[in-house]
């Protein structure tokens, strides 16, 4: 069982699209999936506020027929959760690329809350 926090892009109709898609195994680790034209193999940078959470991806099996998808986990800092539910912006850096998307806000809250019932589960 995992967490997940979706940042979205819009569409050509304004519709939102999951471009990158966060998860969590617990409140200390977790996994990002970029998709479209940020799903590239190497290393991603997601910052809100000036915290970074940092992963090497790797691209996934293009055959899945969902499009480019790059997968990867890493260590989020001990105030990630903060800065991403306040952060205004929320910048992912990936293969050259640059997107921006407004912040979560509340629902960050959400998934920190999430990220913390699976810790305490894996404590039981």
């Amino acid at each position: 069982v995992t967490g997940g926090l979706f940042i979205l892009r819009r569409d050509s109709a304004g519709h939102g699209v999951p471009y990158v898609v966060m998860t969590c195994d617990n409140r200390r680790r977790g996994a990002v999936q970029l998709r479209g034209d940020l799903a590239h193999a190497g290393p991603v940078e997601i910052t809100a506020r000036g915290v970074t959470f940092s992963a090497e991806t790797i691209l996934e099996d293009p055959s899945r027929g969902v499009g480019p998808i790059a997968e990867g986990k890493g260590y989020f800092a001990p105030d990630w959760f903060h800065a991403l539910s306040a952060a205004d912006v929320v910048t992912v850096s990936s293969g050259g690329r640059v997107f921006e998307a407004p912040g979560p806000g509340a629902a960050a809250d959400h998934y920190k809350r999430y990220c913390t019932t699976l810790e305490k589960r894996q404590r039981n």
